[in-house]
């Protein structure tokens, strides 16, 4: 698997992540919810972050999962000193967060490369 592939494997988990952590706001079935918010906080945030570095696929799974958990750790605590705890609206602002990076990174990777200079 070349770098381009990895990355662009991430960035579409980062969109699939997303996507179940806005679908596990939805007032359904406790245990799907729950299903759902689990995949978001354990592949998202950190599948967003890790889909911009070039790393081996074995040191990435890794980092996505460590980044997830500590990055929804932050925003527990963050809530927490502020006077505010809105777990669904927290939930889908980092869900915006992740999907907007993962989509961008797709982007970046379709653009193809050209030269900065303009050519005389």
């Amino acid at each position: 698997m070349t770098p381009g592939e990895h990355a662009d494997a991430v960035a579409k988990v980062a969109i699939y992540a997303a996507a179940c952590g806005i679908l596990s706001t939805v007032p359904v079935w406790p245990p799907l919810q729950a299903l759902l918010l689990l995949v978001f906080l354990l592949t998202g945030p950190g599948s967003a972050l890790m889909c911009w570095a070039a790393l081996p696929p074995a040191v990435t799974v890794a980092a996505v999962v460590g980044l997830s958990v500590s990055s929804v750790l932050a925003t527990a605590v963050a809530m927490a000193w502020v006077p505010f705890w809105g777990p669904v609206p927290s939930c889908l602002v980092l869900s915006a967060a992740v999907i907007t990076s993962g989509l961008v990174r797709l982007r970046a990777l379709r653009k193809p490369v050209t030269e900065s200079a303009t050519p005389w």
